[in-house]
């Protein structure tokens, strides 16, 4: 669940974070990782992108 320690005592706020969010900014400062496949480009600039997440695409 999320916000409960696992067994190494670290806590899982990133768990299932499809189902949880709508949207992701992404400060990159000209970095491009390769990203889930849940996250759809809205807007991109010059450091940042703007993503919807649709939790439907695996």
């Amino acid at each position: 669940m999320l916000g409960e320690r696992d067994p190494l005592a670290r806590r899982n706020y990133w768990g299932d974070w499809p189902n949880h969010y709508d949207y992701a900014i992404e400060l990159h400062w000209g970095a491009h990782p390769t990203l889930p496949r849940q996250l759809e480009l809205l807007k991109s600039g010059d450091f940042f992108s703007i993503y919807r997440v649709d939790a439907t695409r695996h």
